[in-house]
């Protein structure tokens, strides 16, 4: 009986883990930036989740280097380092204008996320009409599915470029839960009693990036020609 019991734990525990981190774009402070190993500022543990003094937004990280390059209507190439569960979980992937105050979802990957993953990673969809921006926040979230549904966050510091229309972008609201300030997720034990997919699709609309007088598609194109020689990438 005591075995058994045991074996129980064991196999729940194993269903209910997350070890994992994004890789590229490198997020704040990632080991897998040269310019946060050059700063002697990583945090190796960065797979954990939001708790204690690893806060909201962001894990309490402040902006750094540009990291990545987003291009408004092209797909974006996300990659992970870790492991999850086999139940997989929920991921969202966020944008925000101003530093993390708010964050408007860009790309959800609901229910099985982790399950069907290419080489490691998922390509997002970058909206067509995103506003560009010198200096934006990529955000990429996970909640497990079963156990304590803890919150896990990495953010990247990016640039956005548009050649073309630019319009604020209107998305759904980022979920936040278990952190303080935010709604609590108890320990799912059944489907029945689990309140995270309704959470999920009751999530309201939120506008981010309004577009700045003038920031039309020629002056974002030259902005960023004089800023990035042809096929010079940021330096991670």
């Amino acid at each position: 009986m005591i075995f058994e019991r045991i074996s129980l734990l064991l196999v729940l525990a194993g269903l209910c883990w997350a070890q994992v981190e994004m890789r590229e774009p490198p997020p704040r402070r990632s080991k897998f930036s040269k310019n946060y190993i050059a700063a002697d500022d990583v945090d190796y543990n960065m797979k954990s989740p939001l708790g204690g003094k690893i806060g909201y937004p962001c894990r309490n990280t402040t902006a750094g280097p540009v990291q990545g390059t987003l291009i408004a209507g092209q797909d974006l190439k996300v990659f992970f380092d870790g492991t999850t569960s086999r139940q997989g979980g929920d991921c969202q992937f966020a944008i925000s204008y101003d530093n993390g105050t708010s964050f408007a979802v860009i790309w959800d990957k609901l229910g099985n996320c982790f399950l069907d993953t290419v080489n490691g990673g998922y390509e997002i969809p970058i909206p067509d009409r995103l506003p560009a921006a010198k200096d934006a926040v990529f955000a990429w979230t996970f909640i497990p599915t079963g156990g304590s549904r803890s919150y896990y966050m990495n953010c990247a510091d990016v640039r956005i470029e548009n050649y073309g229309k630019q319009e604020a972008y209107t998305g759904k609201d980022l979920l936040v839960v278990n952190v303080p300030g935010k709604p609590s997720l108890a320990p799912v034990s059944s489907q029945s009693n689990d309140t995270l997919p309704s959470l999920l699709d009751n999530r309201g609309l939120i506008t981010v990036g309004e577009p700045a007088q003038g920031n039309n598609a020629e002056e974002s194109t030259a902005e960023n020609d004089e800023a990035k020689p042809d096929g010079e990438q940021e330096e991670h």
